[in-house]
């Protein structure tokens, strides 16, 4: 099983410590039983070497002393592309699939969550707001981030897809902040540009237009 993240090195470690995961860096193995090929490989056919991922994954020592087995972990891999997490979900992992999620969404709605927050600070917003919304598909996490003139709204849909709205950020400013978020977040798939966008730098546009 594989999940790809993006590269924001205090995303990874807060997304660990969201999952109650320990993080420690590679290149090292990571324990897995019966890993598929296709995990291992990456979409220009590159294959990753099991025994060399960057950073591991693993459950917290109390909370792997409650497993029967001892849990695999969770191989870190940095590509061109992001960082692609593999980890072999055999027998659920022998108590890992509890933290990581199925199909891994726990530990990507915990990386979006950090890597959004971290970009937005970064550009000079603070948390506005944030809530979960339950429905027949499951949860979906919503996030937003504000300074007085800018806001950008992030949205985690139940199976990890990650949707990016920027308000109040003029021109090229607009795309430049979503590049960041895409960049950092790795699990962006679509952003809604509002007609800020398409301003031209120098008009001011109100809060709330």
């Amino acid at each position: 099983m594989f999940v790809t993240l993006g590269a924001h090195s205090g995303a990874l470690a807060e997304a660990a410590a969201l999952c109650r995961l320990s993080l420690r860096a590679g290149p090292a193995p990571f324990r897995a039983r019966s890993l598929r090929p296709n995990d291992l490989r990456l979409p220009d056919g590159t294959q990753l070497d099991p025994n060399r991922s960057d950073a591991v994954l693993s459950l917290l020592e109390p909370e792997a002393g409650r497993c029967r087995y001892r849990a695999h972990e969770v191989g870190l891999f940095r590509t061109s592309f992001g960082v692609r997490a593999v980890w072999d979900d055999t027998s659920d992992g022998f108590g890992l699939v509890s933290y990581v999620g199925p199909a891994g969404l726990a530990l990507v709605t915990a990386y979006a969550m950090a890597a959004a927050r971290a970009v937005a600070e970064s550009l000079g917003l603070a948390f506005a707001s944030g809530y979960v919304a339950r429905g027949p598909d499951g949860e979906t996490v919503h996030m937003e981030y504000a300074s007085m003139q800018q806001t950008i709204k992030v949205r985690i849909s139940p199976t990890g897809t990650v949707t990016v709205k920027t308000e109040g950020f003029e021109g090229a400013a607009c795309q430049d902040a979503t590049k960041q978020l895409q960049l950092a977040m790795g699990t962006v798939v679509s952003d809604d540009a509002t007609a800020e966008m398409y301003s031209p730098p120098e008009q001011r546009v109100s809060a709330g237009a």
